[in-house]
């Protein structure tokens, strides 16, 4: 074996007269090795008994000692002789020509080869080689010098270094430290994975071609240009597409010899195994998974069913996406076993923490408001449960929650406010002000129950507004009535004018809402008896705080202000006067007198829907850890500052014009990678997470809302008519 023939910069090395020296096994790997037969190396050398193989295919462990020693001293290949046990490397750039320059010292780095021992195939844990669980510290692996590893040295060196937390004893593939990608790597080091014109985008002065000169340049110059592209090391989980998946298997990722995949290879859930056959020196059978395990337990599977959930995709979006995509998907009982054993404890345990933080910080507070509301499980009247909540005022944090289901109580919306109450008494608080919608119900209970009475009840302002306004709406649908139309926007303003410069005086509140109707009738200064005519002998509203109009210029008598004034002794404004100065509104407006509303409470049931949409039923569970994760997305986003927010236009049908709103704030959902992070470290100890949950999911619950038992599908199926059925 000796060096010989130079042709562009690299040295062919003869192996003389191999046919008679080297023994059966060694020879037929050599044939394996190079993929020539004995006819393609008759017609491809002079003698039909020579190979002729490049050096970039051998290490410097190949050569002879005092061989390599002389090359490192002199530069001179000529000659150089290989060992009798070596085999050509696959692999052509760990060539020891191509990493090493003359001049060098002769002292070796560490260096390790990888010599595989027969393996015998029965099952899957003998299909797995020591390999795959750990390719350097395994039995079946002999460490010797060697300055390159082979073809799987190079994929371990690929994939993104993991958290030592989250590394299993099945199938976790590890590599030494130097093997990661260090991150001093320039952009340049992505050049040839784009194609041609991938620069365009990298360039900060490039212009797509089509893009207009108005759209593509700004006052500062020429728009730049984004790169997409995001280094592999960042993330934990990529996706594959089969065809670029079996390709990989063309080479053993073990030995880096020949090989194919076996069309034995399946899917289970979302985790794919591949067997491949290698035709290296040892011909062996192996197997690659795509997600590491613990125990019998695929990390994917679990974390691709618990992270869907986490942001409010259900198993029937999720499967419909896969199925669109021929993506492999698991199964509605899988996932909902997921959901349960690893999910559901993780997500009541956080919960549990913000509440106990919201429920200090609001013991902390001197002058206590809650807002309070209702959400319903579906709409109309079909609901099964109502999820009521309270949430602290000012500072956007939901306190609690309280679940009423159907066939347990009567008035739902009621009963969940009691049960909320009574709670929050029982952790120590008792005195605040409550702020909800105009429910009568809880406006009598809080009035007569003694367990409430240091609760001061007021009304949200906005569900009165809607209230008002749909009495207008109906007045102004007469046509004789047609005159009011141009003072309903102006009413409803007036209405929030007077909730708001009260200053608490619900008598002041009533007198100044009530001023409305001697406005539009163009008195603007009035006395006690005003409508006395209208109201018979009592005289109806009675002033004793506002004498006169709060608008700043003087109106001449008989002067149009924007609209047609009204006569009192005309059939329009005795409609108006009599539909607003009903008992039972002028009580619940008094109830207005501190300007509170639950707008922020309304804006947590848009994201509590996000989770749990009224077109799909869930669970009692289910409805409790979806409605604890919206309080924990609210909870968590409540405390950032939103900042300096642009305007935008959009038009609004209610108010049939263009009007402006704010942009809205990124969330932050850092909660969640939270979330996902425990579960994982639970997955790989295989004991999830044990935790009480009876407070909010009780275990004596009637499995169906239904008051008679369930008959037998005979009986069902004799009684079965059907209206459409053929006489």
């Amino acid at each position: 074996m000796r060096g010989g023939t130079r042709a562009h910069g690299e040295i062919f090395l003869s192996f003389t007269n191999v046919r008679t020296i080297l023994p059966d096994g060694l020879l037929s790997a050599w044939d394996k090795r190079i993929n020539r037969g004995d006819q393609d190396v008759k017609k491809l050398t002079l003698a039909g008994s020579v190979y002729r193989v490049c050096s970039d295919h051998f290490n410097d462990c190949d050569y002879r000692e005092e061989e390599w020693n002389k090359y490192l001293e002199t530069g001179q290949a000529k000659g150089m002789k290989l060992n009798g046990t070596c085999l050509p490397n696959t692999d052509p750039t760990t060539g020891a020509l191509n990493l090493y320059t003359p001049g060098q010292s002769s002292t070796k780095k560490p260096r390790r080869t990888l010599v595989r021992s027969s393996l015998m195939v029965s099952d899957e844990q003998d299909v797995m080689t020591d390999f795959v669980n750990n390719p350097y510290e395994s039995s079946n692996i002999e460490e010797t010098d060697r300055d390159q590893d082979d073809y799987r040295s190079y994929l371990v060196d690929c994939m993104p270094q993991r958290d030592a937390q989250t590394q299993t004893s099945d199938f976790a593939i590890q590599a030494p430290e130097e093997a990661f990608v260090d991150d001093s790597f320039s952009e340049a080091d992505f050049s040839e994975e784009y194609p041609d014109d991938a620069d365009d985008y990298l360039d900060p002065d490039y212009v797509q071609p089509h893009q207009s000169n108005l759209s593509s340049f700004s006052e500062e110059g020429p728009r730049k240009r984004r790169d997409y592209r995001k280094r592999l090391t960042e993330f934990m989980w990529i996706i594959l597409s089969v065809d670029s998946l079996i390709s990989l298997f063309k080479r053993c990722p073990e030995c880096g010899s020949v090989a194919n995949a076996l069309p034995a290879s399946y899917v289970i859930g979302y985790t794919t195994y591949i067997y491949y056959k290698c035709f290296g020196v040892v011909e062996h059978i192996g197997l690659w998974v795509s997600s590491p395990k613990s125990g019998r337990l695929c990390q994917l599977n679990v974390l691709m069913n618990t992270a869907s959930s986490l942001c409010g995709l259900g198993h029937t979006a999720l499967t419909n996406l896969f199925e669109t995509l021929q993506m492999p998907a698991m199964t509605n009982t899988s996932y909902h076993d997921h959901e349960v054993t690893w999910l559901f404890p993780e997500v009541y345990s956080m919960f549990l923490k913000t509440r106990d933080e919201t429920m200090a910080a609001a013991k902390q507070k001197a002058d206590l408001v809650l807002t309070g509301d209702g959400q319903f499980d579906s709409p109309g009247y079909s609901a099964k449960y109502c999820v009521y909540t309270v949430m602290l005022q000012g500072t956007g944090k939901i306190l609690d929650f309280f679940i009423s289901q159907k066939g347990l109580f009567t008035d739902l919306e009621r009963a969940a406010c009691r049960e909320l109450l009574l709670k929050l008494k029982s952790k120590g608080l008792d005195r605040f002000s409550l702020v909800t919608d105009r429910h009568s119900g809880i406006k009598s209970m809080i009035r007569d129950m003694p367990d409430f009475k240091n609760i001061t009840h007021f009304f949200d302002i906005w569900h009165l507004a809607k209230n008002i306004s749909k009495k207008l709406g109906k007045l102004t649908k007469l046509k004789r009535n047609a005159p009011l139309l141009p003072w309903v926007r102006k009413i409803l303003n007036h209405f929030w004018y007077s909730c708001r410069n009260c200053g608490g005086d619900k008598r002041k509140l009533i007198e100044t809402w009530l001023s409305f109707l001697l406005h539009i009738s163009n008195s603007h200064r009035w006395s006690t008896g005003t409508f006395s005519k209208l109201r018979g002998d009592q005289p109806y509203p009675s002033f004793t705080k506002v004498f006169s109009c709060a608008h700043g210029k003087r109106i001449k008598k008989g002067a149009l202000r924007k609209g047609n004034w009204l006569k009192r002794s005309s059939r329009t404004f005795k409609d108006l006067f009599s539909k607003l100065t009903k008992k039972q509104l002028v009580e619940d407006i008094q109830h207005c007198s501190s300007f509170h509303h639950t707008g922020s409470l309304e804006n947590y049931h848009n994201v509590r829907l996000k989770y749990l949409p009224k077109r799909i039923s869930y669970t009692r569970a289910s409805t409790a850890i979806k409605s604890m994760v919206a309080i924990i997305e609210v909870n968590e986003n409540a405390a950032i500052a939103p900042g300096e927010r642009k305007m935008y236009a959009v038009y609004s049908k209610a108010k049939a014009g263009w009007v402006l709103k704010k942009t809205h704030v990124k969330k932050d959902y850092g909660y969640r990678k939270n979330i996902m992070a425990n579960i994982l470290n639970r997955i790989v100890i295989q004991k999830p997470l044990s935790i009480d949950m009876t407070e909010y999911i009780p275990d004596n619950l009637p499995k169906n809302i239904a008051p008679v038992p369930k008959p037998s599908i005979d009986e069902l199926m004799k009684k079965h008519r059907s209206r459409m059925a053929m006489s």
